[in-house]
């Protein structure tokens, strides 16, 4: 087996006897390249020990940008004191709130109107 990175998508290359591991690991297979892929680092480092110099680095890579980051909180997001209405009972999380915010300035939303009056 050889685990590739071609750029946009992990490959693997196995013999016909060794298909079943990928195809258990959720790879999808490309009938044209006769090789194994996936778009998905947690899937291909299944198969990290049968990476190539160009695997390993994609993973390498990935492992320091996941290392570099922390979760952020509302308040360094800047959502304190926003309330986004929402239905009864019912909360947005810190992501989806972060979403909605862009969305309604990119088309001019002023963002003070759901600052919490004190």
């Amino acid at each position: 087996m050889k685990l590739s990175w071609n750029g946009y998508r992990y490959e693997l290359v196995c013999t016909a006897a060794e298909k079943d591991l990928p195809k258990q690991a959720g790879m999808h297979y490309d009938f044209r390249g006769r090789s194994w892929w996936t778009g998905l680092s947690a899937v291909a480092r299944g198969f990290e020990k049968y990476a190539d110099t160009s695997a390993k680095e994609k993973l390498n890579r990935e492992d320091h940008l996941i290392s570099q980051s922390k979760a952020l909180s509302p308040e360094e997001i800047g959502l304190d004191g926003i309330e986004i209405p929402c239905p009864k009972g019912l909360s947005y999380l810190p992501f989806q709130q972060v979403g909605i915010l862009s969305i309604l300035t990119r088309f001019g939303f002023d963002i003070e109107t759901l600052r919490k009056k004190k």
